[in-house]
Formats: C-alpha cells, sequence, structure tokens
C-alpha cells in the first residue's frame, strides 16, 4: 500500500429504512445511505429503483407506479415490468400463433 493513499471502509449492506446501499462518508468515515438510486444494485434485494417517475428511490417488490398513463410493477430482478407487456407476454406464453 502507498503511503497517503486513503482507502474508504467497505459499507457492506443496505439502510434498513431507505433500502438504499450504504456508502462511507469520506468526512466522517461511517456507512450512510446513497442519497438517490440510480442502477438496481443501488438498492437491496427485492427492491427497484425507480427511475420511471424520476424519484430516484427504491420500492418493494409487487409496488405498482403508475406514470404518463402507464402501470409499472416492481418485479426483481427485472426492476420495473411495464404491465401491459407482461400481460401480453403472459397471455402469449406457450401458445401457437396463426397468421393469415
Amino acid at each position: 500500500m502507498k503511503v497517503g493513499v486513503w482507502i474508504p471502509p467497505h459499507c457492506p449492506g443496505y439502510d434498513p429504512e431507505t433500502h438504499l446501499k450504504l456508502v462511507c462518508n469520506p468526512r466522517t468515515y461511517r456507512c450512510k445511505p446513497k442519497p438517490s438510486c440510480d442502477v438496481p444494485i443501488d438498492c437491496d434485494n427485492e427492491w427497484c429503483c425507480n427511475t420511471i417517475t424520476g424519484a430516484k428511490d427504491c420500492k418493494a417488490k409487487d409496488t405498482i407506479l403508475l406514470h404518463e398513463g402507464k402501470s409499472w410493477l416492481c418485479d426483481p430482478p427485472e426492476e420495473f415490468t411495464n404491465l401491459v407487456n407482461k400481460d401480453i407476454a403472459k397471455s402469449t406464453k406457450n401458445k401457437k400463433l396463426d397468421f393469415i
């Protein structure tokens, strides 16, 4: 290790209230939750990062968001799924489609 190089402590886990990933605060050297999520791994298991509405907070599995006339389901690990597309996929699964 080089002299003078500071390596922040590892902050494993997620905040139990916000379900956001814990990161090191370089001023206090303590773990704190990220201010918001940007990608799926920023939220705890079975939680989704709400980038649909722009809130950038973590939502629990099976949460439905309504945004711009569409319904979105938190379905980890896929994140939010458009319910219309999900219903179409379920109804056509294992069915032969005949085209005329």
